[in-house]
């Protein structure tokens, strides 16, 4: 279980990414100059995701099974 506060953490900032998406859409943010800062935080956000994902993973695979 101690995989999973790493998870659920990149999953909390993957939505977050998603979020920032999706109010910029309502918003018809994505027309003007600021879509590029908009688009490039999101992915900022999303490949930070990506690396605490994998850093669980690895817990999961290598300290998980030495723990149990």
């Amino acid at each position: 279980m101690i995989h999973g506060i790493p998870e659920i953490a990149a999953y909390f900032i993957a939505a977050l990414a998603g979020g920032i998406i999706s109010v910029a859409i309502i918003r018809k943010d994505l027309r003007g100059e600021r879509t590029w800062k908009i688009l490039q935080d999101s992915l900022i956000l999303i490949i930070i995701a990506l690396i605490i994902l994998v850093i669980g993973a690895l817990i999961e695979v290598y300290i998980t099974p030495q723990l149990f």
